[in-house]
């Protein structure tokens, strides 16, 4: 169940949250993985290969497994996910406070994983909109970075684009199983390690470079 709220545009404290995962059917080594499940990922939980079902499904690198039996090759490429700087008048950053791990209660920036058959920008404006329940108007690049996003016993890696748009919304509905809720900060003062996750704190750097005081 979604469960919404809406808040008003002057709010003091709000936010959004990241969201979809991408899935993947793994066969997991129990044995391989009883130690230390947070620590995983694809390359080391694979154990079958997905066409034929064959053992001999080797890593030949963290990235490539090739199939001995039928010769199936398998890619791990990183999943994209975008988010944007949403900013104000006052140099202010939007955050949100992260309503689920990973990072729980730590801030994040609102956006989320890209699907299938969406540009950065397509699936940047759907998660804020499911999300926060706002159109986003126009939008800058900032850069990409690489990052690793643990989720439920595997560690994905991503790439994460993120764009800067200056802050127009007069009103928010926020979708609190994703967002506890959102938070103006002062970039230039905040604390990095508050920051959910590595990309976001590269972002929010190169982002205040470009906006110098």
């Amino acid at each position: 169940m979604i469960h919404n709220t809406r808040v008003d545009a002057s709010f003091g404290k709000a936010h959004s949250g990241a969201s979809s995962m991408p899935t993947m059917r793994l066969r997991l080594d129990k044995r391989r993985i009883s130690v230390s499940v947070m620590d995983q990922t694809a390359d080391k939980v694979f154990e079958y290969c997905p066409k034929c079902g064959s053992p001999e499904f080797t890593s030949l690198r963290r990235d490539l497994f090739v199939c001995k039996q039928c010769g199936f090759h398998y890619h791990i490429n990183a999943a994209a996910a975008s988010g944007v700087l949403f900013y104000d008048g006052a140099g202010r950053v939007l955050f949100t406070l992260r309503a689920k791990d990973p990072a729980k209660g730590k801030l994040g920036l609102p956006g989320g994983f890209i699907d299938l058959g969406e540009t950065a920008e397509d699936g940047l404006r759907r998660e804020i909109r499911e999300e926060i329940g706002i159109e986003v108007g126009a939008m800058n690049y900032i850069g990409s970075f690489p990052n690793t996003y643990p989720y439920k016993g595997l560690t994905y890696r991503t790439l994460d684009l993120f764009f800067e748009s200056k802050w127009d919304a007069q009103q928010v509905e926020i979708d609190l199983d994703e967002v506890d809720g959102l938070v103006w900060e002062d970039p230039f003062t905040l604390d990095s390690d508050r920051i959910a996750f590595e990309s976001m704190r590269q972002a929010l750097s190169r982002w205040k470079s470009m906006h110098l005081r």
